[in-house]
This record gives C-alpha cells, sequence and structure tokens, in this order.
C-alpha cells in the first residue's frame, strides 16, 4: 500500500476514535449519575475502567492520530513527524497525569500557565504566518488570509472554553 493511503487509513481511524469518545461518555455518565462516581467506578471490570480512561483521552488519542495520518497523506516525513510525534505524546503524559500534578481541584497555575501557552503559539503562529504569507501571490495569499481566520477561531475557542 502506497504511503499516502495508509495516511488516509489512518486519518479516518483517528476520527473514529475521536467519534466513540463522547458516545462512551454518554454511556458512563447514566451509571456516575445513578451510583456516584466512586461507586459507579469501583463496579467496573478492568476492561471498562480501560474504556472510562479511553473517554478521557479518546479525543487526545484521535487528534494525534488524525493529525499523523494527515501527515502521512500530506507528504510529512523527517525531523517534522519526530518533532509532533514526541509533541504529542508529551501532551498525552500531561493529560494523562494531571491531576496527580496539579491536584484533583481547579488550579490557578494550571490555568495562568494554560493561558500563556496558548497566546504564545498563537502569537508565534501568527508571526510564522506573516512571514510565509509575505512571499506568496494571487490565490496563495488568499488561502493564507482563510488560515489566518482559522488560526484566531482556534486562538478564541482554546482561550475561551
Amino acid at each position: 500500500m502506497k504511503t499516502r493511503t495508509v495516511g488516509l487509513v489512518i486519518f479516518f481511524v483517528g476520527v473514529a476514535i475521536m467519534l466513540v469518545s463522547p458516545i462512551n461518555g454518554f454511556r458512563t455518565m447514566a451509571g456516575m449519575k445513578e451510583f456516584g462516581v466512586t461507586a459507579y467506578y469501583e463496579s467496573l471490570s478492568a476492561f471498562e475502567r480501560f474504556l472510562l480512561t479511553f473517554m478521557g483521552m479518546g479525543l487526545t488519542v484521535g487528534g494525534v492520530v488524525t493529525c499523523v495520518g494527515a501527515a502521512l497523506y500530506g507528504g510529512f516525513r523527517g525531523s517534522r513527524a519526530a518533532v509532533f510525534l514526541v509533541g504529542a505524546a508529551l501532551t498525552m503524559l500531561f493529560l494523562f497525569f494531571f491531576d496527580k500534578v496539579f491536584g484533583a481541584e481547579e488550579s490557578g497555575l494550571f490555568f495562568g500557565l494554560g493561558g500563556t501557552a496558548i497566546m504564545l503559539l498563537f502569537a508565534a503562529a501568527t508571526y510564522l504566518w506573516a512571514r510565509h504569507r509575505f512571499g506568496l501571490r494571487g490565490a496563495g495569499r488568499t488561502a493564507a488570509d482563510l488560515q489566518l481566520a482559522g488560526y484566531f477561531f482556534f486562538f478564541m475557542a482554546a482561550a475561551y472554553t
């Protein structure tokens, strides 16, 4: 099979993982409401506990798998792929151990660091976008303008949710 075909298959597997995660969440919410979180968790088998953990990580795992598939489909190679995969793995580990690092309660430190990181990443993305757009002409500039709009909307969604 060609790399692009494999990439497309991996892309759709990632989308499926992202779709299954909230469906699994709705299934478990009924049990949590009926029995309480602790009693519900203790009543689960090891496999059901894995599914419950997957519910929380499914969007992240699915997002990474989707990006890997898109990267393969788009011809993403070499060190860029390694940097992306290392970053994604570190993000997933951080999310998995989040409550052990910051505690189960809301953390001002976490939200302060997270908000600052979102802001700095948005600033870096728009700066790099501006450097790239400068050399474009015609339809490339139009596409880049839409890309900037996408950056802005993702920034707003990340900053206010």
